[in-house]
């Protein structure tokens, strides 16, 4: 089990690195060097947002899921999953809004880029959905489901992928300085 484990974790760990190098080079030719930059100064700021979305959650529940399962805790059990993905969906819900929100203040007065504000809220949503894969993620290692996890692990560049096709219609489509 812990080799096939290893083997799901190696696969998934080689096929993320492969995805985000491969999406970062042709994101680079195709939006060129300024607009790239704009791209990884957003993705910086969401990042940056994304530390504090989990406060430690994810972790817990690696540490604490195989504990409660192993004593056939049920009730502490289902206290620290209801918690849990309370805490999560609020957390998440709140650094995106507030991240949203401040989109313009954050590109303007920190990095006076403009241009910069509506990448950074489409960003928001990328840290929501990101958010809530890194949760279900942990999940799954606490479970010890090795397979299950390795997929989870596959859409968080998927995720981030999505949101660049999207940043790239909502600029083409609405005139945004992005192309």
């Amino acid at each position: 089990r812990i080799s096939r484990g290893i083997l799901y974790k190696g696969f998934a760990t080689g096929l993320v690195t492969l995805i985000g190098f491969a999406t970062s080079i042709i994101l680079a030719r195709y939006f060129g060097k300024n607009e790239y930059g704009k791209l990884i100064i957003a993705y910086t700021v969401v990042s940056f947002f994304a530390i504090f979305t989990n406060f430690g959650i994810g972790e817990a529940i690696v540490r604490f899921l195989p504990k409660y399962i192993s004593t056939n805790n049920k009730k502490q059990l289902n206290i620290f999953a209801f918690s849990s993905s309370i805490l999560v969906l609020i957390l998440s819900a709140f650094f995106s809004i507030i991240l949203f929100k401040f989109a313009t203040l954050i590109a303007i007065k920190i990095f006076n880029q403009p241009d910069v504000a509506y990448i950074i809220q489409i960003g928001s949503l990328y840290l929501f959905c990101y958010s809530l894969l890194y949760f279900l993620n942990s999940i799954f290692q606490g479970l010890q489901d090795w397979k299950i996890e390795a997929l989870l692990s596959i859409f968080s560049p998927l995720v981030y992928l999505f949101g660049v096709i999207l940043l790239a219609w909502y600029s083409g489509q609405w005139g945004g300085s992005f192309w």
